[in-house]
């Protein structure tokens, strides 16, 4: 499974796969902005199910067959409550002692599950940290079941039936117990199971994530009768089967049905046109109420949980009837945020989200922005514009894009928004064309006297000249150096217009000759982790974000140890802090500021978002862009970059500067100790976000152009004025395009 990693470090490890990506498409929309009126009718409806606010972490959740729900879950003081509903309104407590009793005596539950007959097990680790499974048996007390887990296993789920078998779901496979003696009865091999089974017409259903399917076994024998595929996300998703015999998928791309005997998935609720597709929201728990009705828990970034009941009005349209597209050059969680949440609260509009570059795309980025700025030229394209890597200057110069002026001024005076970002793209005649929804801050961190007294990437170099005998970045290629300070230091070397002035920019590539032939690229070794002695696999090894991951880790190592002078880094959330405090408190002489900033600091805008100046969804298109901007969007953090909403800011400061602390120390060379974040150090980010004034470029394609124009100078085939000659020229032919 292809894995991406938006960013590893000591004590952090987050991977896409925990965000759903969801309504993409490589085609570009038109003037079209409502769907055919021919279209069939019937859509699964989304409601709201409200739950019991003493619940503060949900255990589980189910609908039984009366249509009862029934929900387990942690209140304050890790006290366990249980609650019924039988209107789905009013909740009524259950008694829930046995699973306080199971606590009390020193056992960690896991999890709980029951059978159509109303009998309850629990998945728990006993005070030896052996997993166990117990029944509730009369008098409320926990009967262990005998069965024994292998040292080298775990159980990650498990599911009871009415005739005493317990089927247990195992990082190595799936077995089924006999309840009475603990014995196994089958076994059913399969490595890329979560543990999620279903029992339809003598055959055991399981997901295989590491085949990319579902696989069919014999209930009895065990031997594998038929392999489904299934074309999505598998890791994390939920299996479960009604009366028919009909199976589902439910995961953050919806849910997906296979009929009775067939071969082929169906998409039943689109994650285009419900919550399934907000990229805060994780499935958790889903249960079904007779036939066709979904009820599913989500759990959320921000530790909240929201349960949504689905069921189907046949009279409705399959589609809303109002189309808005949406572009995207690559996929942007926080505006996939603001889009689910339109659609939640207009039901009637259907954002259809287009993306340019997708996994697996043979097209390049070059390509993408060649097809949509011919609609765009043309009059025509997409309704909102995420601009990201897209020629945002020559966009505003040729008129594509709408002035919003008349509605973000009042956000301004209203100061609810850090304006030293939001004004970035705000000409001399007032108008504004875009509004980053985020923003990153490009940092350096390590040598004191770098940090606060060097201010150019000149100075750098002849610092680095100046002391021979030490190495100001950990190895890295030109390529990779260009890629790094390109958008930083572009206001630099480039006039209003975006032009290459020649001479500035000879200087700039000597520089970062001189700062990339410190050393050569090292090959980065597997990491380790130096709290838990656990290896890390990839899959991917040669997978370039894991490979950048892994090298942005060895940055930071080495600084820690003085073994490099800094380490630059783009900070996107304030859980960076702690790790990166700790790697200058180990170094002993530390400290950390925006990178080179000589005219108050760059900063990475991301989520960038403009309205087609042609579109004929202007007011939807702006509803949506002041949703992305709002805090109930930006509060969400979605390790993408801070808030621009000032109060969203400061709660996130706020939460981090509580003591926290990295989660574990993952060392790949050099052990950075762990230490809590000072106070002055989430003070100190707070002074520097206010000192940014200058988005960095982020027009990728034309980054990738002055690279391969430079590469002749780097390689000693040209000289730095005919590489810097080179790169002007084919900047001004790109954006003569």
């Amino acid at each position: 499974m292809k894995k991406h990693i938006y960013k590893l470090m000591v004590g952090l490890l987050i991977g896409a796969t925990a965000f759903g990506v969801t309504g993409c498409s490589n085609n570009i929309a038109g003037e079209k902005s409502s769907v055919s009126q021919d279209i069939p009718m019937g859509r699964y409806i989304e409601e709201t199910v409200d739950m019991p606010k003493e619940i503060k972490s949900l255990i589980d959740y189910k609908v039984n067959s009366d249509g009862t729900m029934e929900i387990h879950g942690y209140a304050s003081g890790n006290q366990v409550v249980a609650y019924t509903s039988k209107d789905r309104k009013s909740w009524e407590s259950k008694d829930a002692t046995w699973l306080n009793d199971l606590i009390s005596a020193g056992n960690q539950l896991s999890a709980i599950t029951s059978n159509e007959k109303g009998e309850y097990y629990a998945l728990y680790y006993n005070p030896d940290f052996k997993t166990r499974i117990g029944k509730l048996s009369e008098g409320n007390k926990v009967e262990e079941i005998p069965y024994e887990v292998d040292e080298s296993s775990y159980i990650s789920a498990i599911k009871v039936d009415e005739e005493g078998s317990i089927f247990v779901g195992m990082n190595n496979g799936v077995v089924r117990i006999n309840e009475a003696d603990g014995s196994v009865i089958t076994e059913y091999s399969v490595t890329g199971t979560e543990g999620e089974v279903v029992v339809v017409d003598n055959q055991l259903m399981v997901i295989d994530a590491q085949r990319g399917g579902l696989v069919a076994f014999n209930l009895e024998s065990g031997d594998e009768e038929n392999f489904i595929p299934y074309e999505g996300t598998l890791w994390g998703s939920k299996l479960l089967s009604n009366d028919e015999g009909n199976v589902y998928i439910v995961n953050t791309e919806g849910v997906s049905r296979l009929a009775a005997g067939g071969s082929i998935w169906e998409n039943v609720i689109e994650s285009s046109t419900s919550s399934f597709g907000t990229p805060s929201l994780f499935v958790r728990q889903v249960a079904m109420k007779g036939n066709d009705e979904f009820s599913v828990a989500f759990d959320s970034v921000e530790g909240a949980y929201t349960l949504l009941n689905y069921h189907f009005d046949p009279n409705v349209p399959s589609r809303p009837t109002t189309e808005v597209n949406l572009y995207m050059l690559e996929d942007n969680r926080t505006i996939r945020q603001a889009v689910a949440e339109y659609q939640r609260q207009n039901q009637e509009v259907f954002i259809n989200i287009q993306v340019g570059i997708q996994e697996g795309d043979t097209l390049t980025k070059a390509d993408a922005i060649r097809t949509l700025n011919t609609q765009l030229l043309a009059g025509k394209g997409p309704d909102i514009l995420v601009l990201d890597g897209l020629p945002i200057q020559s966009y505003m110069e040729k008129g594509v894009l709408l002035d919003m002026s008349d509605w973000v001024d009042g956000m301004r005076d209203s100061g609810k928004w850090l304006e030293n970002i939001t004004e970035a793209y705000r000409q001399e005649d007032g108008s504004i064309y875009a509004l980053p929804t985020r923003f990153k801050v490009p940092t350096l961190w390590g040598n004191k006297e770098l940090v606060n007294g060097v201010d150019s990437l000149e100075g750098l170099a002849d610092w680095a000249k100046e002391n021979p005998d030490k190495q100001v970045f950990y190895s890295m290629t030109p390529e990779e150096l260009m890629k790094k300070l390109y958008g930083i230091t572009a206001h630099e070397w480039m006039d209003e217009t975006g032009q290459i002035k020649e001479d500035t920019f000879v200087t700039f590539i000597e520089s970062i000759n001189t700062l990339s032939g410190q050393g050569g690229a090292d090959e980065a070794p597997s990491m380790n982790s130096s709290s838990s002695g656990m290896t890390i696999e990839f899959n991917d090894a040669d997978d370039p974000a894991i490979q950048e991951s892994i090298k942005n880790t060895l940055s930071t190592e080495y600084m820690a140890h003085k073994d490099v002078e800094l380490h630059m880094t783009e900070v996107e959330a304030f859980m960076e802090i702690p790790y990166l405090n700790s790697a200058i408190m180990q170094r002993g002489d530390g400290d950390f500021g925006a990178v080179l900033a000589k005219d108050g600091g760059v900063y990475n805008p991301v989520g960038i978002v403009g309205i087609n100046a042609n579109s004929k969804n202007k007011d939807i298109a702006s509803e949506i862009v002041k949703l992305a901007m709002s805090k109930e969007v930006q509060k969400v953090d979605l390790y993408e970059g801070f808030p621009i909403d000032k109060e969203a800011l400061e709660e996130q400061a706020i939460i981090n500067e509580d003591g926290m602390m990295a989660a574990m120390g993952m060392a790949i060379e050099k052990p950075i100790k762990m230490q809590p974040a000072t106070q002055e150090s989430y003070t100190k980010l707070k002074e520097q976000v206010d000192k940014l004034t200058i988005p960095a470029m982020t027009d990728e394609v034309l980054m990738n152009l002055i690279i391969e124009e430079t590469k002749g100078y780097f390689d000693g085939e040209k000289t730095a004025n005919e590489a810097a000659e080179a790169a002007a020229k084919r900047t001004r032919a790109y954006l003569a395009e």
